[in-house]
């Protein structure tokens, strides 16, 4: 290529190179590796030597400036060329290397190259240049005041006495307070950074140059003097604790830090940082353990500190031994729960946990936990199969048996603090409940009865019907009777007829005893959830209020649900909610004068839960009842107690649901509806 360029009278190769930019890319093309050193072949990544061979263009992608310098140079006639350069490893890597050329010494159109790694240099190189550029913008941009002193004329003072004492500066300045002023006027402040304006309050450096006395507070000045000659004498850093001043006069707790240059004993640098915050926390850390200990002492809920390092001991051999379900090697080693609580030591007591349970003093608490849980060591073996799996905290609903041999119910969490839990200490809560749940005992009662009662008062609002449904089969009875009777007086009884009349008699008894079953059913006391069809349980309600909608002149249509939806309930609890919606709203459509006279009852698949709806042609919930309809003796009928929805609603809810009414009726009217979780 060279020659090429020679014959057309080419003399300067980089200003052709200039209008001809391709000509690099041709020449890396031809110009071939023919053979290299292992070191060569380790420098650039291959795995055998002969992996090198090739034109040079993978190499120098990234050193064309140099490899440019080099052409130049042999096309000058120049036998060698040295030069920094990047090339580009096997494996896309980067590499710093000085790069030598030479021609051969027997083959004028080959070259012997060499390359000196020094991509470590290079690194180092640019590291300390952005060293110094940090250095440089550091003293600026640090988030803690700054300073730079001018410590020349103490080092000269002590060049030329010496220092005072090889001991604590701090005791030996508290006898010579004159002392202290010369160190302090002496050290003068040359430069500070933006933070130190911030900090101590002035509007120019200006205002922050001058000597250290004017920042110190007066009674901690020995501290200042006492840094800086501890720094000048031993030549080490030092860092303290002490009380500065700003501009204006207020103080602040501080920490100082002052060192000296390496290059210049007479040049000191300095930091400080506001620590009023720590310090702050610091009295505050002391005064929160001591309210600490009165609030575990005091706190009205009972709370145990536990030692359970034999416990964690024993646990810890179980996990040696490759124990990892505990549950299943409890089983086979009952005894180990109770090894484990008599491992489970309470340490100490607070007068609430005394109180509940049932200790004298605290002496009669401390030792094993395990007369707790004697009567209840499932509870234990759940809390011990929680720690061994490392939870943080375990909480329960639990029954344990006091020291003086009451039974307490109430909810208890252990927590393993990590800072505690290293220790083997573990914290204790039991919030006592017993009344609480004894209340709510009651109150689940008292709720049964009143719905007990609400189902009796409904079930005298539909006397009529329920009258009119036993006396249907009665009378049919007794006619059917008396034909049966005139029939078997003939001198010839017909015996056919009789037997067909005593057939009819036998249903309408059935359907009178089925009348009076449902009506005592309704009626009943008993509580008990079993899995039913919620389609069966409304054709039932349907069938039990026939003659209410009869009696009312209203349609009734029952839209069951394709398939099944089968749901976990109280069945008399459940009826009763569909039959006060039904009634509802018959009594609604009663109070008007409308032509259109239906219910839709409907229900409604909606993935794990199933509806159920109530619409009606009435004239739907007025705007002022909308957000009260289910309060207690909220009611818009005459005579109405206002207790049927928010007993309903109650009963909904009790079994995981929810209950809404809107105005959203397909008929017209209102739409009461409820929601329950259907069983999988």
């Amino acid at each position: 290529m060279f020659g090429a360029l020679r014959r057309q009278g080419v003399t300067d190769l980089s200003t052709y190179i200039d209008a001809h930019p391709e000509f690099l890319d041709a020449a890396m093309s031809v110009m071939l590796v023919e053979q290299v050193n292992q070191t060569t072949a380790d420098l650039f990544g291959a795995k055998l030597r002969e992996d090198m061979n090739g034109d040079l263009t993978r190499y120098w992608d990234v050193g064309l400036p140099t490899l440019r310098k080099s052409l130049e140079a042999r096309y000058r006639g120049e036998s060698f060329f040295q030069g920094e350069a990047q090339m580009r490893r096997l494996d896309g890597d980067v590499v710093d290397v000085l790069f030598a050329t030479a021609r051969h010494g027997h083959h004028q159109s080959k070259s012997l190259a060499a390359f000196v790694d020094f991509t470590d240099r290079k690194r180092s190189d640019k590291a300390l240049r952005r060293s110094e550029r940090r250095y440089q913008d550091l003293f600026q941009a640090m988030t803690v005041s700054f300073w730079e002193l001018d410590l020349t004329a103490i080092n000269d003072l002590l060049e030329a006495s010496g220092p005072p004492t090889d001991g604590d500066f701090a005791i030996y300045l508290q006898d010579y307070p004159d002392c202290v002023a010369t160190i302090l006027k002496a050290a003068q402040i040359v430069d500070v950074n933006d933070q130190t304006l911030t900090l101590f309050g002035g509007t120019d450096k200006s205002d922050l140059l001058g000597t250290l006395d004017h920042f110190w507070s007066p009674d901690r000045w020995i501290d200042g003097a006492a840094a800086v000659l501890t720094v000048l004498v031993k030549e080490a850093s030092v860092t303290i604790e002490t009380r500065l001043r700003r501009l204006d006069g207020t103080e602040f707790d501080a920490q100082f830090t002052l060192w000296i240059s390496t290059d210049d004993r007479r040049r000191g640098l300095a930091a400080v940082t506001d620590i009023s915050e720590r310090v702050n926390a610091f009295n505050q850390m002391e005064q929160s353990e001591q309210r600490f200990r009165d609030l575990f002492q005091h706190v009205p809920v009972p709370v145990l500190q536990v030692n359970s390092t034999g416990l964690l001991t024993c646990l810890q051999e179980l996990k040696d031994q490759g124990i990892e379900d505990l549950g299943a090697y409890m089983a086979e080693h009952p005894d180990l729960v109770w090894t484990a609580m008599d491992n489970t030591i309470i340490e100490q007591a607070n007068d609430a946990a005394l109180k509940v349970l049932g200790a004298a003093d605290a002496d009669e608490v401390r030792g094993p936990i395990t007369p707790l849980w004697r009567d209840h060591p499932e509870v234990y073996a759940r809390l011990l199969q929680n720690r061994y799996s490392d939870v943080s905290t375990y909480e329960e609903e639990v029954t344990l048996t006091t020291f003086d041999g009451r039974t307490r119910e109430g909810m208890l969490t252990v927590s393993f603090p990590p800072a505690l839990a290293r220790l083997g200490v573990t914290i204790n809560a039991f919030v006592d409940t017993t009344e609480k749940k004894q209340a709510e005992r009651r109150l689940r009662q008292i709720e049964a009865d009143y719905a007990h009662a609400a189902r009796i008062s409904m079930l005298g609002e539909l006397t009529a019907s329920i009258a009119h449904e036993v006396n249907q089969p009665l009378a049919a009875i007794t006619t059917y009777g008396e034909a049966g009777l005139r029939w078997l007086s003939r001198p010839t009884p017909a015996l056919s007829e009789v037997r067909e009349i005593v057939t009819r008699i036998v249903a309408d008894a059935q359907r009178a005893a089925s009348v009076i079953a449902r009506v005592r059913t309704m009626a009943s006391r008993r509580i008990h959830e079993e899995i039913v069809s919620l389609d069966d349980l409304v054709a039932e309600a349907v069938l039990f209020l026939k003659h209410e909608f009869q009696a009312h002149d209203v349609k009734v249509a029952h839209q069951p649900l394709d398939g099944s939806a089968r749901i976990a309930v109280d069945r008399i609890q459940l009826q009763q909610v569909i039959v006060n919606m039904a009634v509802n709203a018959v009594q609604a459509i009663s109070a008007t004068n409308s032509p259109r006279r239906e219910v839709l009852i409907r229900i409604a698949d909606e993935d794990v839960h199933v509806r159920c709806s109530v619409e009606d042609s009435g004239p739907g919930i007025c705007v002022d009842g909308t957000s009260r309809i289910f309060d207690s003796f909220f009611t818009t009928k005459d005579g109405g107690m206002g207790m049927g929805l928010p007993i309903s609603r109650s009963i909904i809810e009790a079994h995981g649901g929810r209950m809404v009414a809107d105005n959203e009726s397909s008929l017209g009217g209102a739409r009461f509806s409820f929601v329950l979780p259907v069983v999988q």
